[in-house]
């Protein structure tokens, strides 16, 4: 056994030897010079230094008073081998000076002649002295030890505690799906619930497109209806028995989400998660040099959008592809075209083995990274995602033709003579609507909304608008285009704010959004109260909302003689305030066209323009007929084409079918050391990010081993994303879909975005950041509130031994476990430590009555419930494994915390000088 003092010399003289040199010294008389006299001196009191030091008890013990001491047990048979410094250290240190002094005495009165005085002290403090007076030559020697201290223990005991095994863990298993998957019936397999796993729910959440019903292995679980819009995240947890027992431990778990509509468009899911929790006694995963990525399964028509991540430097890799299409089919890796094939009637079954693939990767780029995946179908329409508000003027002025201010004629969308310059201004403005909306409609996905201003035609001549619902069905648009007439005066706010409800109400944040003004002159009505916000208003010229006049006291009637001047000012900034509300608030874009001889009214021409500048778009405008059309058509195509970003294509009929035992197989170099022992692995799902920013805290005792970022990216792509953290040194880009290329289209979209572990930083919050996107340059500003960071981390639940305590006592702790982490107490059991101890105490005592001041088991034990204390809720007090601060793991009366306890170990206290003074 180590001792807690160590010296350097070894004990290679006998003790007789030394005392029959003691003898032999101490009898002989001479007569000696004074420098051969205090020679001699020191070399004795050094020889009673080494003496003291090297002597042992055993050697001793036929000297009174030790052999007293022994039969008394004031000396224990266990002191027999400790030297004499070490007993009388050991007696100086407890405070028991005379047991010191008399067997100090009881040497060296036996070795010294009575000529020899001498005087023991340990820090300064005598422990025994001769009658002899000193003299002139006076011997010190000197030994420095450790392990003794005035009224602490010189020996102890030293402990440390560790988790043979658990029970109680509580964890999940997932699977994900992509960014996008569809088209048609949806399999998923998840293959890694242990044998031993007791299944306390299932939750499911995604970005669904119907509603749909689950099936768990065939059975029948739950029908499901989805909230509406296109870019609403659902999640639900199921906790019924009857679907529950459908899971099957320990085998393959087939998810099946059948979608009860017809609309082939809307069978997909936009990213999300099956998560089956449970609790388990496996401390942790073994690491493995091979992974595989399991394609869904899809029945109607393939259209896949994903990701793959493989933690380590790739060495291999095949792919096994199982489907029937009769369409060109394809699968892309990254931007790598890694798969074509033309189309059959007959289920394929293809293998792309590594000497293939190989030559088309760098398996150095794909590795460490989350690479995009895309199997999909060639040649099929894509959905488009724009909503777009369509304002016309229905003032008096477009009864006017395109040039002055006299009546034009009014003529149909098929009058050979409608360009000319007498046209009635409505009447080509109708007709260029319904081009219009032919173009915006022509993309499935995208819809129309309709809002049309005018003013009443007698007092109080309040601004009205007309209004159609977002929609894409053409004959209802047409119609209400039809119905236009005009009259009265021009609330243009009216109009851009009443375009601002629809949005605000039918729209939402994943779609793209456009308002599109048309007007001929200067507005003649504001949106505010008179006396409040007067020129900032958001009526919205519905029924009870009118818009106010202006001509009472400003004087504002939208004639040539209002192009300049201030009369029409308050109505004119009020149309640019309601074009930045809609911006700023909906992230809508904007366009104004001035219809007619705008170009030479300044008021009117500033109107618009503020229109465009601050709601992000552009200005056009003309007084030519054949320009208008021309505009009506660039801004429509411009919208349309943006909107090509869906990943849904317009299908009606198809047979084709990815059957879920497809897969990529990857055998890599991992970077992630295996699990040691004591060490348990725990899947942590955060709190949701409130947008595109967010952050997450991981607890000091983690060490992250695999981490990502989920991302509902709709109908974008999610683009970026970026990790801040002192690991980071700033702000780090772990994932950029533009290095593989800038047409989207082509590539997956990942859901769960994954990134090397030591990017994350234990002890800290972490911040993250991303982007969506339908390109490089047209990013949303917006993303989904139901985003998170999903991690696995080990926890190391083993301590180190303790330092030296004066004791050990075997108790029965009464420690509290909360199993879903909610900082909560789910119940307690009875943790037996020292069980094997001949003074254990079978009564149970709480944590708060721990003695870790002198009991090293105590102390052990309360140092691994704070490692199995890692979700700490700010309601949350006290010591961990207490009623108010219970650890995250339970531990039950059957699976024990494992206790190690060495006594008999010296204290490390001191160090102590031993002083030998010799004089003669």
């Amino acid at each position: 056994m180590k001792k807690g003092f160590t010296f350097s010399l070894e004990a290679v003289i006998a003790v007789m030897m030394l005392l029959t040199f003691i003898v032999v010294i101490s009898s002989m008389s001479f007569i000696i010079s004074q420098e051969v006299s205090y020679e001699r001196l020191h070399h004795l009191s050094r020889d009673v230094s080494e003496l003291m030091r090297k002597t042992r008890i055993r050697d001793a013990r036929n000297l009174s008073p030790i052999k007293e001491y022994l039969e008394e047990g004031i000396i224990t048979q266990e002191d027999l081998n400790k030297t004499i410094l070490d007993v009388i250290g050991s007696f100086w240190a407890k405070g028991n000076i005379s047991y010191a002094r008399n067997i100090t005495e009881s040497i060296l009165n036996k070795t010294l002649k009575e000529n020899f005085g001498y005087e023991i002290l340990m820090n300064g403090d005598t422990i025994s002295s001769s009658s002899l007076p000193q003299r002139n030559f006076l011997s010190r020697s000197s030994v420095v030890v450790s392990g003794y201290s005035v009224g602490r223990p010189v020996e102890g005991y030293s402990a440390k505690a560790s988790l043979e095994k658990i029970k109680g863990k509580t964890t999940s298993s997932f699977v994900y799906f992509g960014g996008f998957v569809g088209q048609g019936n949806i399999t998923a397999i998840m293959r890694e619930i242990p044998a031993d796993a007791n299944v306390t729910s299932i939750k499911i959440e995604a970005n669904f497109g119907d509603n749909f019903t689950l099936y768990v292995n065939g059975n029948f679980c739950k029908d499901f209806v989805k909230t509406p819009g296109d870019f609403s995240v659902d999640s639900w947890i199921i906790e019924d028995p009857a679907c529950l027992s459908s899971i099957k431990k320990g085998e393959d778990n087939v998810f099946n989400i059948n979608f009860t509509g017809s609309d082939l468009t809307k069978k997909y899911i936009g990213g999300g998660f099956v998560k089956v929790e449970y609790s388990t006694s496996q401390m942790s995963e073994q690491i493995s040099n091979s992974t595989r990525y399991f394609f869904p399964g899809i029945e109607g028509f393939i259209n896949h959008y994903d990701s793959f991540y493989v933690p380590g430097n790739i060495t291999s890799m095949s792919i096994y592809l199982h489907f029937l299409s009769n369409h060109s089919t394809f699968l892309n890796i990254g931007n790598i075209t890694v798969f074509n094939f033309t189309g059959s009637e007959a289920v394929q079954t293809i293998t792309i083995d590594n000497d293939t693939l190989s030559s088309l990767l760098n398996y150095d780029k794909i590795s460490l990274i989350t690479v995009p995946l895309r199997f999909g179908i060639e040649a099929f329409t894509q959905l488009g995602n724009a909503d777009v508000i369509l304002v016309t003027d229905l003032s008096g002025s477009m009864n006017w033709d395109m040039t002055s201010e006299n009546t034009g004629v009014e003529r149909s969308c098929d009058d050979p003579k409608l360009y000319d310059n007498d046209t009635k201004r409505l009447s080509l403005a109708k007709c260029l609507d319904k081009e219009f909306v032919d173009i915006i409609l022509s993309t499935p996905g995208n819809r129309v909304g309709l809002s049309a201003f005018y003013g009443d035609t007698s007092p109080p001549y309040k601004g009205r608008v007309t209004y159609h619902d977002l929609s894409d069905n053409r004959t209802s648009l047409i119609n209400e285009i039809d119905s236009y007439w005009a009259r009265g005066g021009t609330c243009i706010c009216c109009s851009i704010n009443n375009a601002y409800n629809i949005l605000n109400t039918q729209s939402n944040a994943s779609r793209m959004k456009y308002v599109v003004v048309m007007s001929d002159g200067i507005p003649t009505h504001q949106c505010g109260t008179r006396g409040v916000d007067e020129c900032r208003g958001t009526r919205d010229g519905t029924r009870g909302n009118e818009g106010l006049w202006l001509g009472w006291g400003a004087g504002c009637f939208g004639g040539l003689e209002d192009c300049e001047g201030t009369d029409c000012l308050c109505a004119m900034e009020n149309a640019n305030w309601s074009s930045c509300r809609v911006h700023e608030n909906l992230n809508s874009t904007v366009y104004s066209i001035g219809f007619g001889p705008v170009s030479e009214c300044t008021n009117a021409n500033w109107t618009l323009q503020a229109i465009a500048n601050c709601g992000g778009g552009a200005y056009y405008f003309s007084g030519n007929a054949s320009q208008l059309e021309e505009i009506y058509r660039t801004i429509a195509q411009t919208i349309a084409n943006a909107s090509l970003i869906r990943q849904a294509v317009n299908v009606t009929e198809t047979n084709t079918t990815l059957y879920p035992d497809s897969f990529i197989s990857f055998n890599f170099t991992p970077v992630i050391p295996q699990y040691g022992y004591g060490e348990i692995s725990i899947k942590v799902e955060t709190n949701p990010f409130e947008n595109c920013s967010g952050s997450f805290f991981v607890p000091q005792q983690f060490t992250v081993d695999e981490i990502g970022v989920t991302s509902y990216s709709a109908d974008y792509w999610t683009n970026n994303l970026y990790i801040n953290n002192s690991a980071t040194d700033g702000w780090k880009n772990v994932f950029n879909l533009t290095s593989y290329s800038s047409d989207y289209t082509r590539l997956g979209d990942p859901y769960i975005i994954k990134f090397p572990a030591s990017y994350a930083r234990s002890g800290e919050t972490n911040y993250v950041n991303m982007t969506l996107g339908a390109s490089p340059t047209n990013i949303s500003s917006n993303c989904s509130s139901k985003n998170r960071a999903i991690y696995t981390a080990r926890l190391i639940a083993y301590t180190s031994y303790s330092g030296v305590f004066s004791k050990v006592q075997g108790k029965n702790v009464t420690v509290y476990f909360d199993r879903d982490h909610d900082g909560t107490a789910d119940g307690f059991t009875y943790v037996a430590v020292g069980e094997n101890l001949p003074n254990f105490n079978a009564t149970p005592v709480t944590v708060d009555e721990l003695n870790i001041t002198d009991d090293a088991l105590d102390f052990a034990l309360l140092e691994l419930l704070e490692k199995l204390n890692f979700v700490i809720m700010p309601f949350n007090s006290g010591r961990p494994g207490s009623s108010t601060n219970p650890i995250d793991l339970e531990i039950t009366s059957e699976i024990k915390i494992e206790s190690f306890y060495v006594p008999g170990i010296y204290t490390l206290w001191g160090p102590a000088i031993l002083e030998v003074r010799i004089w003669a």
